[in-house]
């Protein structure tokens, strides 16, 4: 879709008011409304937000899969159309080095059970670790 609607206006044509407008044209294709989508980042703005901080210094390693396995789990707690409990805000790029207490990422939940039933798997899945155990192979580089 965006590079359908990139085709139909070029960037120089396109102004703010422009943009916003082909933007609403594609949420009320998906069946939303400028309202609807007004009144659900709101409602996410206002959800509760956590931290989650280095435990030490190193390089940051993420488990993409245990994030993804945290989410879709708290999802399909949810019983409505469109479930959207958990949302993971990145602070930091994987691989970068961190200090001890440097935020991490930021988890929003809806409920504040469902950051208490998620939050020590959440925060298993972000690891300052040593440089030889996050670059996989280097062990073998460094004795060559």
């Amino acid at each position: 879709m965006a590079a359908h609607v990139a085709a139909l206006h070029p960037p120089a044509a396109i102004s703010k008011g422009t943009l916003a407008k082909l933007f609403f044209e594609n949420v009320e294709a998906q069946g939303g409304s400028e309202r609807s989508f007004y009144e659900r980042t709101d409602t996410l703005a206002q959800a509760i937000q956590h931290e989650v901080r280095a435990d030490r210094d190193g390089f940051l390693s993420i488990d993409l899969l245990g994030l993804r396995t945290a989410i879709v789990s708290a999802n399909k707690r949810n019983n409505a159309q469109f479930p959207d409990e958990l949302g993971v805000r990145l602070r930091q790029r994987p691989g970068a080095y961190v200090a001890a207490g440097e935020l991490l990422a930021t988890v929003r939940s809806e409920k504040k059970q469902t950051w208490e039933h998620y939050q020590q798997s959440l925060k298993a899945c972000f690891k300052a670790v040593d440089l030889l155990n996050h670059s996989s192979g280097i062990e073998e580089f460094v004795r060559a």
